[in-house]
């Protein structure tokens, strides 16, 4: 799956991923390959991959065909 972080400021990652957890502002969410369409909220909390862990200060995410895009601050 392809991830794409984005502040206002800059791109922070753009890379090829097997699975994502993100703090959604209803509770964790575990992201995998095939996922279904997804706009959700998320709160302050870390972002993790297999091979990192970021901390966000929310914002949103947008899951469609394999890309999970999130905007944060």
């Amino acid at each position: 799956m392809k991830l794409k972080i984005v502040t206002p400021q800059k791109l922070l990652i753009d890379a090829e991923v097997t699975q994502v957890m993100l703090p959604g502002a209803e509770g964790e969410m575990t992201i995998l390959p095939g996922h279904t369409f997804l706009m959700a909220r998320l709160k302050k909390g870390k972002l993790r991959t297999p091979t990192q862990t970021l901390e966000i200060s929310g914002g949103l995410v947008e899951i469609h065909q394999n890309q999970i895009t999130v905007l944060t601050a």
